[in-house]
């Protein structure tokens, strides 16, 4: 018998299966057709760019709170994704009565940046499984950013998952009023 504890080989799968996304970048991208390569250089430079700010942020910014939502994420991602598809959901409804009107238009940016901020919790959580390191943990998620900006389909399918539950734990950490997760200690 092993002393690891269980979190340990759910861990060492996670992290082999982060692995293999360069392996098939190369190829997935260069199936884009028509493409040089500039757009995919221009979102793959921004996708970076925005998780290495928006996470960074949040890394120094609100240690405790990322902490404890990432923490969610990793106990409970089940829960935490199906709340984050239907949070996505409402969004794109909502987004589209708010372009209806002329007031309701200036509210997409602020939105926008609240969906971006929670979405990124989701590839930070990808970080917290890999290593509990903050600069590790960023450079996880940013170079899981990169993948979903240069990989064509299964880029946007892992995208779509970790923003999912990046927005679901962030609405279940507002619904239960920043209520700790897990042991009771807060995070970061």
């Amino acid at each position: 018998m092993s002393s690891r504890s269980p979190a340990r080989p759910r861990r060492h799968r996670i992290v082999a299966s982060l692995l293999l996304v360069p392996l098939f970048a190369a190829p997935a991208a260069a199936q884009r057709p028509f493409d040089t390569g500039t757009t995919v250089g221009v979102e793959a430079a921004v996708a970076s760019l925005v998780a290495l700010v928006v996470g960074g942020g949040l890394l120094a910014f609100a240690p405790t709170y990322t902490g404890r939502t990432t923490r969610r994420i990793t106990e409970d991602p089940g829960e935490t994704f199906v709340y984050g598809v239907g949070l996505g959901v409402a969004v794109v409804v909502l987004v589209v009565v708010l372009v209806l009107t002329v007031v309701g238009s200036l509210l997409v940016i602020p939105l926008a940046v609240v969906v971006a901020v929670a979405g990124t919790l989701g590839y930070l959580a990808a970080g917290r499984v890999v290593t509990d390191s903050r600069p590790l943990v960023l450079l996880v998620a940013v170079f899981l950013a990169v993948a979903v900006a240069v990989v064509p389909l299964l880029g946007g399918l892992l995208g779509f998952v970790l923003s999912s539950l990046g927005m679901g734990a962030a609405y279940l950490d507002y619904r239960d009023d920043g209520a700790s997760t897990g042991d009771g200690t807060p995070g970061g």
